[in-house]
C-alpha cells in the first residue's frame, strides 16, 4: 500500500463501533454511522487522510469473506470478545477515546467517542455486564 497511513485510518473508523456492539443491547446500529462521522470529522479537521470505512469494509470483504467456523456464527468483535473473556481491558480509550482527543484538539466535539471513552472502565472493571447499555443511555451520556 503506498499510503499505508490512510488505510489504518479507515481501519480505526470501522473499530469505532466496537464499543457499541460490545456495550449497547442491541449493538447500537442505529449510532454506528454517528460514530463513524464523528471519527471521519476529526480525522478531516487533523488534516489526516483516511480510506472511508464503507470502502474500506467493501476491499475487505471482497478479499476475506467471512466464514462461519464449525457452523457457528460469530458472537461479537473484539471488544465484546474481551469482555466475554473477563480481560480487564478493551480498546476503546485507544480507539473512541483517540477520535474524541482529536476532535478536541481542533475545536470540535465528538460527543459518542467520549461518552463511549467513559463509561468502558466501568465494562473493564465488570460493574456493567457486556451489552447492558441501551441507545438512550448512550445518548444521554453524550448529552451530558
Amino acid at each position: 500500500m503506498p499510503d499505508v497511513g490512510r488505510w489504518k485510518r479507515g481501519k480505526l473508523l470501522t473499530n469505532l463501533a466496537n464499543a457499541l456492539d460490545a456495550f449497547v443491547v442491541d449493538g447500537g446500529k442505529e449510532l454506528r454511522k454517528e460514530v463513524v462521522a464523528e471519527g471521519e470529522a476529526a480525522l478531516q479537521a487533523a488534516g489526516l487522510a483516511y480510506i472511508p470505512a464503507g470502502e474500506l469494509i467493501r476491499c475487505c470483504n471482497a478479499r476475506l469473506p467471512e466464514l462461519p467456523i464449525s457452523g457457528d456464527r460469530r458472537p461479537g468483535g473484539s471488544t465484546w470478545q474481551s469482555l466475554a473473556r473477563g480481560t480487564g481491558s478493551v480498546e476503546v480509550a485507544s480507539l473512541n477515546g483517540y477520535i474524541a482527543r482529536l476532535a478536541t484538539l481542533h475545536g470540535l466535539s465528538a460527543p459518542l467517542n467520549r461518552a463511549l471513552t467513559e463509561v468502558a472502565p466501568a465494562f473493564e472493571r465488570g460493574e456493567r455486564k457486556p451489552r447492558s447499555l441501551s441507545v438512550d443511555e448512550v445518548r444521554a451520556l453524550a448529552a451530558a
